[in-house]
C-alpha cells in the first residue's frame, strides 16, 4: 500500500538533517511514501537535482536552489542523466547477476493469469540498471511522485513538456531549448517495448520442450513485483548483495538487502522411528494422541470461530462460514488421531509393540489399536470424550470443552475419520493397462536451491523437477529403446533442512573477450537438504511398460545425478529402502504402499486458490499455513524469435510466476483415499502459447 503524503508536510519540518531524511525516504526507488508535489512543481525540481549529487558532495539540505541551479548549469548534468535512461528497464537482466551488461527489456506486462501472480497484477514501475558509477544520476528522471492525482515521475512530465513543469525549469535557469533537447531524447530512449537482440552469454537459459521442439527461456523478474513484495507484509528473508548500485536501482535504495518471500515446509525433526515417538509421548503424557495440536493458536481460533456461528445472522453464511471451518477442523481432527491410525499399522508390522502400551491397557485408546477395522465407528463417542478431556486440560482451551455449539462439529469429524479407515480398505480396481506409477523412495538433494524463483524461497522449483523427469525419460527411452512419458509427478517430502550460507562460485573464463579464468563475483542464495519420494506417472504401449517394470536396474541406473543445482543421491545403501526405483501397474495396491509413508511428511499439491496481490499470500497463509507460495512457471513477455546466443533455435524472455501450493500431511492423503490421491496429487506441465505453467493432471 502506498501512502501519499502532501509535499507540504515534510518542508515545514525546521529541523534541516530530519525534513533532509525524509524528503530521501519520500523519493528513494523503494518508497512506499509518495510525495503530492501538485503546485510545488519548482521545489520538487530543486529536490531532484539535488539528489544526483555524489555522496561526498550532497548537500546538506535538499532545498537549497543555488546549489541545484549550480548543478543545472553544468552542461554535462543534463547529458549525462539522459544517457542513464538508456538503461531504465521494466524487467531487470542484472539481477541477481551484474555480468550481464549492456541489454535491457522494456515491455508490457505478461497476459494476465488467474492462478498466479505476475506484473500484470501490481503496478508499473520503472526501475534502472548500468554503471555502479551513475546511480545517483538515475535519480533525476527515475523517482516517482504524485502529480495531479497521477504517479509520474520527471521522465514522464519532460517528455510532455507540461507547461507548469517547463516553468520550473526555466526558473532553475534553464533553457526551453535544452529541455526541447531532453524530451526528444526521452521519447526516443524509453519505448514502449525493447528487447536485446541477442543473449547474453551471462544470462541463465532453460530449455523447455515446446511445439514438438525445444525453445529456450531466459527468465527475468519484474522490478514492479520486486518493489511489491518489498512493501508487502508478507514473510520474508533478505539476500544481501555486495554491490547493490551495480545490481540496480532499487536494489541500491535497498542499500543491497532485498526481500524474498519465504515459506519453507514446516516439518518436525525426528531422531527415532515414528512408533518410537509415539511411545515416548506415552511415557509423557499418558496418551499417545497427538495433545500438542489442540494448543496451537491456529486450532484455538479455529474454535471461537465456530462458536461464534450462531450469532450471524442469516443461516446462508452460516452454511458458507462452517464449510470453511469444518475443512480446516478436519485437518487437526486428523492430526489429533495421526498417532492412533499409524500406531495400528505399525502393530499389523511389528506386533511386539502392543507389549509398550500395558500403561493404557484400560483405555479405549488400547481398544482401538486392536479393534478390527469393521468396529471402529463405535469408538466415536470414547474419543470425543477424550478430545473434550484433553481440551479441559489446558488453560486456553478449557473453555471449549463441552461447548454445546462445538459438540456436534467436533463429533462430526471424528465420525468422518473413523468412517475413512473403512471406506480406505476397500478399493476399487479400474487400471489402465497404458498406465504406470514409478515410486521412487527416499531420494536425497543436498545444497539444492530453495529460491524456487528469485521472489521465492522456501522449497525447489517445481518446474526444476519437471525438467529432471524430462531427461529421466531421454535416458530410459534411449537405453531401452521404448517411447514412455512421464506424464505428471507427485511429491512427498519426508525431511528438510535449510542453510543461507553463500557459495564460493566455481572458476570461469571471465572479462570482456571471456579470456580471463577467474572466479565470478559472489551471488548470495538460499539452499536445502531434504529427503523426498516421486510418484511419477509415466504412460506408454503395455508390453513397453511391463519392459520397464522388469528393468530395476535401469530405472535406478539413469535417475539424474543433478536437481535443482544440487547434488540427487539414492536412499543410503544402509537404509531398509532396499527396492526404491518400482513401478507399479495396479493402482489400488499401489496407494497401500503409498498409506505407509511417514505421517510426519508433506505432499507437495496442485490447488485451485488464485491470489490477485502480495499481501493476499500473506492472508491465505495466515488463515490455513498449508498453503504457500512458490515458483509455478513462466510467463512469456514477447512472442518466440530467433536469437543469436541462444540454446535452442527459439528464444525468448519470460517473467517467472508465483503461484500457490498446497503443503498437505500424509494422514489426510491417506484418509481421503486413493481416488482423491490420483485426482489431486500430481502435477503436470500446461504448454499454451504464452506460458508454460505447473498445474494438476
Amino acid at each position: 500500500m502506498v501512502n501519499i503524503v502532501p509535499l507540504e508536510t515534510v518542508l515545514n519540518i525546521t529541523d534541516v538533517k530530519e525534513r533532509t531524511s525524509q524528503l530521501k525516504r519520500g523519493f528513494a526507488l523503494r518508497s512506499s511514501m509518495l510525495f503530492d508535489v501538485s503546485g510545488l512543481e519548482q521545489i520538487a525540481l530543486v529536490i531532484l537535482i539535488n539528489l544526483t549529487w555524489s555522496a561526498k558532495d550532497k548537500p546538506d539540505d535538499l532545498l537549497d536552489k543555488l546549489i541545484a541551479k549550480k548543478q543545472l548549469a553544468n552542461s554535462n548534468f543534463l547529458s549525462c542523466c539522459v544517457d542513464e535512461v538508456a538503461w531504465f528497464h521494466t524487467h531487470n537482466l542484472k539481477y541477481p547477476d551484474i555480468r550481464v551488461s549492456m541489454q535491457r527489456i522494456l515491455s508490457l506486462p505478461p497476459n494476465q493469469q488467474a492462478k498466479v501472480l505476475s506484473s500484470a497484477d501490481v503496478p508499473m514501475f520503472v526501475d534502472w540498471a548500468h554503471d555502479a558509477k551513475k546511480v545517483n544520476y538515475t535519480k533525476l528522471f527515475a523517482a516517482e511522485f504524485i502529480w495531479h492525482s497521477q504517479k509520474c515521475s520527471l521522465a514522464k512530465v519532460f517528455k510532455e513538456i507540461e507547461p507548469e513543469w517547463k516553468a520550473a525549469f526555466q526558473s532553475m535557469g534553464g533553457k526551453v531549448q535544452d529541455l526541447k533537447i531532453v524530451s526528444d531524447s526521452l521519447n526516443r530512449l524509453l519505448p514502449p517495448i525493447e528487447f536485446p537482440d541477442t543473449v547474453d552469454h551471462n544470462s541463465s537459459q532453460i530449455r523447455m520442450p515446446f511445439r514438438d521442439d525445444y525453445i529456450a527461456l531466459t527468465p527475468v523478474i519484474s522490478s514492479a513485483m520486486l518493489l511489491a513484495i518489498q512493501r508487502s507484509y508478507a514473510l520474508t528473508t533478505q539476500l544481501s548483495f555486495t554491490r547493490p548500485a551495480a545490481v540496480g536501482g532499487l536494489v541500491s535504495s535497498l542499500g543491497g538487502r532485498v526481500k524474498v518471500l519465504h515459506y519453507p515446509p514446516n516439518l518436525a525433526r525426528q531422531e527415532q522411528s515414528f512408533p518410537q515417538n509415539h511411545l515416548g509421548r506415552l511415557a509423557e503424557v499418558g496418551s499417545i494422541l497427538n495433545s500438542k495440536v489442540l494448543r496451537r493458536k491456529d486450532f484455538i481460533a479455529l474454535l471461537e470461530r465456530l462458536s461464534r456461528l450462531g450469532y450471524i445472522a442469516t443461516s446462508r453464511q452460516q452454511r458458507i462460514q462452517l464449510h470453511t471451518q469444518q475443512k480446516l477442523l478436519r485437518t487437526i481432527i486428523l492430526q489429533w488421531l495421526a498417532p492412533l491410525f499409524e500406531l495400528r499399522e505399525a502393530i499389523d508390522n511389528e506386533p511386539q509393540i502392543i507389549g509398550k502400551l500395558s500403561a493404557i491397557s484400560d483405555s479405549s485408546e488400547y481398544e482401538f489399536l486392536l479393534a478390527p477395522v469393521s468396529s471402529l465407528k463405535q469408538f466415536v463417542n470414547p474419543l470425543f470424550a477424550c478430545l473434550n478431556n484433553q481440551l479441559s486440560n489446558y488453560h486456553e482451551t478449557q473453555h471449549f470443552a463441552f461447548e454445546f455449539r462445538l459438540m456436534p462439529v467436533l463429533r462430526k469429524q471424528i465420525r468422518w475419520a473413523l468412517s475413512q479407515i473403512e471406506s480406505a480398505s476397500h478399493l476399487g480396481d479400474d487400471d489402465d493397462m497404458n498406465v504406470g506409477y514409478l515410486h521412487i523412495k527416499a531420494l536425497r538433494l543436498f545444497d539444492g536451491s530453495a529460491l524456487s524463483n528469485m521472489y521465492c524461497s522456501g522449497i525447489p522449483s517445481l518446474t526444476a523437477i519437471w525438467g529432471m523427469l524430462h531427461h529421466y525419460q531421454r535416458e530410459l527411452n534411449t537405453s531401452l529403446e521404448i517411447n514412455i512419458r512421464c506424464a505428471a509427478f507427485s511429491w512427498f517430502i519426508r525431511n528438510y533442512s535449510s542453510s543461507t550460507e553463500t557459495k564460493l562460485p566455481e572458476f570461469d573464463m571471465a572479462g570482456t573477450k571471456q579470456r580471463e579464468f577467474k572466479r565470478r563475483g559472489l551471488i548470495e542464495g538460499r539452499y536445502c537438504d531434504m529427503t523426498f519420494d516421486l510418484v511419477v506417472r509415466i504412460e506408454g504401449e503395455a508390453n513397453e511398460l511391463a519392459q520397464l517394470a522388469n528393468a530395476e536396474d535401469a530405472l535406478k541406473a539413469h535417475l539424474p545425478a543433478r536437481l535443482a543445482g544440487g547434488t540427487l543421491l539414492p536412499p543410503p545403501v544402509s537404509s531398509s529402502t532396499v527396492s526404491w526405483c518400482q513401478l507399479h501397474q495396479n493402482s489400488a495396491t499401489f496407494f497401500k504402499d503409498v498409506g505407509q509413508l511417514p505421517y510426519s511428511g508433506r505432499w507437495v499439491l496442485p490447488t485451485r486458490k488464485t491470489i490477485s496481490s502480495v499481501n493476499e499470500i500473506a492472508d491465505i497463509n495466515k488463515i490455513n499455513r498449508a498453503f504457500v507460495p512458490t515458483h509455478l512457471g513462466y510467463l512469456f513477455l514477447e512472442v518466440p524469435k530467433h536469437r543469436t546466443g541462444a540454446h535452442a533455435s527459439q528464444h525468448c524472455y519470460a517473467e517467472s510466476a508465483i503461484g500457490l501450493v498446497e503443503f498437505t500431511r500424509q494422514i489426510e492423503i491417506r484418509m481421503q483415499g486413493a481416488r482423491n490421491f490420483y485426482q489431486r496429487a500430481f502435477w503436470q506441465l500446461d504448454v499454451e502459447e504464452d506460458s508454460m505453467l505447473m498445474g494438476r493432471a
